[in-house]
């Protein structure tokens, strides 16, 4: 597996407001959504609508666990990670650079889309919805 250095981050400017707002919703609860599940959902969010968002302050805590062994969730998120990475420079060439640099572009995709599913979360009655809505924007990707 490959070793993106560390951790995903976030923004330490926005952690206590959206982030928390995301990990304590009842859907995240419902649906055992971690902070990884709703980094890499923002960071789709944030690719899907072209925003990334450079870090205002340095990053903070965990978004999510992509260290470790063979664990399928953290492939896929890794595997994400690079191909926003080299589509967002246009060269498979971004491979050859450190990890971190490859991580701070996802990371910042994440930052970037973290509004657009803070607003999906709280604008929908029900897990149903926020699950359709997300899918919907996926297909139409």
């Amino acid at each position: 597996m490959i070793d993106l250095g560390r951790n995903f981050f976030w923004d330490k400017n926005v952690d206590k407001t959206l982030w928390a707002d995301l990990q304590n919703h009842e859907i995240t609860k419902m649906h055992k959504f971690t902070a990884l599940d709703l980094s890499m959902m923002a960071m789709a969010l944030g690719f899907k609508y072209r925003s990334p968002k450079p870090f205002v302050k340095s990053a903070i805590g965990s978004g999510g666990n992509i260290l470790g062994d063979n664990d399928t969730k953290k492939q896929r998120a890794v595997a994400s990670i690079m191909a926003i990475a080299v589509h967002h420079t246009g060269s498979l060439d971004i491979l050859e650079e450190p990890y971190g640099k490859i991580r701070r572009i996802a990371e910042e995709y994440a930052n970037g889309g973290l509004s657009y599913l803070h607003d999906i979360y709280m604008k929908s009655a029900s897990d149903k919805i926020v699950i359709q809505k997300l899918l919907k924007l996926i297909k139409d990707s």
